[in-house]
């Protein structure tokens, strides 16, 4: 039955992934996957938070941590996006790309597990 929730919750969080990538659809920068991935890392903070404190029941982290911030974040995309911008040129702007998805995703998920 875990499948189910995973399912649910990746759906959720693939489909808003793929509105965060059409509406800002032909930007120099992706910014609607990084988006996706800043906001994957705080709410999965905050759900491990809620889990250490043993708040959370399984279904909820099968849907939420799993299913949702699994289907949200996307490391290969992330990683395509920074191929394509190291090939087009855009050297500088891949490794902001990387560096700000690695300081701000981690920041994100202590921020996320702080607020709980």
């Amino acid at each position: 039955m875990n499948w189910l929730f995973v399912f649910l919750g990746g759906g959720v969080g693939s489909v808003l992934r793929f509105g965060l990538s059409q509406k800002y659809h032909g930007q120099d920068f992706p910014i609607g996957t990084f988006i996706a991935n800043i906001v994957a890392c705080l709410v999965l903070g905050y759900l491990m938070a809620r889990d250490h404190n043993e708040v959370l029941s399984s279904n909820a982290k099968w849907l939420l941590a799993t299913g949702f911030c699994g289907g949200l974040s996307t490391f290969s995309t992330m990683i395509f996006e920074i191929s394509h911008l190291f090939h087009s040129e855009h050297v500088s702007q891949g490794i902001i790309y990387l560096c700000a998805s690695i300081i701000l995703g981690s920041i994100c998920l202590y921020l996320g597990m702080k607020i709980v």
